[in-house]
């Protein structure tokens, strides 16, 4: 990973440089490390259900009230791209027919659940929502290899 420092050089005398320098380094290690994760768990699932050359995916916030007046911010409106063509169905309840299905076992269980694409999505992206609300992340891309 060559994206990231060997030794940061960090100011002595000035606290608010030295934050700033600390920060920009965190936000690359959570970024790296989300998108890192985020591909991992969603492009296999995603090629055995039939969805191949998978682009990106992308998605909105929004809120919903917490129990101490704050909010808590969920992905919403996600949209999958197959070679730059936004999927159609991934959402459409009326047409259960069109609509794709991923089996898969997740991480912190035995059982194995048939979800739609979009359930999916939304239950990763909700296992990394508060990285990828606080550093403004809102789509991820595939790379071809």
């Amino acid at each position: 990973m060559s994206k990231f420092e060997n030794v940061l050089n960090l100011p002595v005398d000035d606290l608010v440089e030295r934050r700033k320098v600390l920060e920009e380094e965190l936000k690359k290690t959570v970024v790296e490390t989300v998108f890192t994760k985020l591909k991992n768990e969603l492009e296999t699932p995603l090629k055995e259900a039939g969805v191949g050359n998978l682009t990106s995916i992308s998605w909105e916030y929004y809120p919903e009230s917490d129990d101490e007046g704050g909010s808590v911010y969920y992905p919403n409106y996600i949209q999958v791209f197959v070679d730059g063509e936004a999927l159609e169905n991934i959402d459409n309840e009326d047409d259960e027919q069109e609509r794709i299905f991923i089996k898969h076992k997740p991480s912190w269980g035995k059982s194995v659940y048939e979800e739609s694409i979009e359930e999916f999505i939304t239950g990763v992206l909700c296992d990394y929502r508060s990285d990828l609300y606080d550093y403004d992340i809102e789509e991820i891309t595939f790379e071809e290899e």
